[in-house]
């Protein structure tokens, strides 16, 4: 067990890895190359340390045409990924940071993360959309009827849970993950109530999506600072 725990920390720990993991958690799959530029290492360098993660279970590398992309093995490894930047102090972000940025509202591999996405996950239980229970959120019939507004069909349960807490790094608070996390925020997306940003993790809220989360959750934002 001390054996596999020093290998995992010195595979994760590397800084170049850890970079490149780091932009992984965008939920886009990456070539090789595109990881060696975000890292600043060669072609050669690159291969070799994704070699790694692929062989530890971490990545997998799917082949397409001429090219390999390589993401995440599992949603399961993402989340880990991004609990990692947990474990130190996050600097205290004050009010005004926190409608800024990554801080306000960003992705966090296929889910809503940031000061937005604990919010929307607090007035979700505020509300008894969802009933915190340890590892998992129960989603309620309240729930499900409030995600049939929005044309959304809770999952069944399977390999992935449905709705659990992932602790925001930057929040020191829990947001939705699961698979009805990744439900939500493609939904956010498609109604036009989120947007994404190029080359970064950041989402920005629309005018529309302040509305509805005002008019189904009773949820006002405060204002985002550019």
């Amino acid at each position: 067990m001390e054996e596999n725990f020093v290998r995992a920390a010195a595979l994760l720990g590397e800084p170049a890895r850890a970079t490149m993991l780091w932009n992984l958690l965008d939920g886009r799959a990456y070539t090789a190359r595109e990881l060696a530029l975000c890292a600043d290492l060669s072609p050669s360098a690159a291969s070799n340390h994704l070699s790694q993660l692929v062989a530890a279970g971490v990545l997998r590398v799917v082949k397409q045409g001429r090219h390999k992309y390589f993401g995440f093995a599992s949603d399961h490894m993402a989340g880990v990924i991004e609990g990692v930047s947990t474990l130190l102090p996050a600097p205290s972000p004050g009010a005004a940071a926190r409608r800024q940025g990554l801080w306000y509202c960003r992705k966090c591999y296929d889910h809503l993360a940031g000061h937005v996405g604990v919010l929307i996950t607090e007035a979700l239980v505020a509300r008894q959309l969802l009933l915190p229970g340890g590892a998992e959120f129960q989603v309620s019939s309240l729930g499900r009827t409030w995600c049939e507004t929005l044309g959304l069909q809770v999952p069944a349960p399977g390999r992935r849970p449905v709705a659990k807490p992932c602790l925001d790094w930057s929040e020191r608070k829990s947001h939705l993950a699961g698979a009805l996390g990744q439900l939500l925020f493609n939904r956010l997306l498609e109604l036009g109530w989120l947007r994404p940003t190029a080359h970064s993790r950041e989402v920005v809220v629309t005018l529309a999506g302040e509305r509805g989360l005002l008019d189904t959750l009773n949820l006002r934002l405060p204002r985002r600072e550019d």
